[in-house]
């Protein structure tokens, strides 16, 4: 795995890779977490909404809007 991997030593292309999937793998771990709670404070009968393509637009876009103000 990507993360196991000894770049001591390395290119600075090697380097900014790993930064890179670094940067991604953050970024998921962040994602999944909204998921998450967003997930536990839905009532039971709503928690199907979140197989929705509606619910993750808006679950994207309103973070996306949210920086920009």
């Amino acid at each position: 795995m990507w993360f196991n991997l000894n770049f001591e030593g390395e290119s600075q292309e090697e380097v900014d890779f790993r930064d890179n999937k670094y940067e991604i793998w953050e970024a998921t771990c962040f994602h999944a977490q909204q998921i998450i709670d967003a997930y536990k404070k839905m009532a039971e009968k709503d928690q199907e909404t979140i197989l929705t393509q509606k619910w993750w637009d808006h679950l994207r876009y309103s973070k996306f809007g949210e920086a920009m103000v």
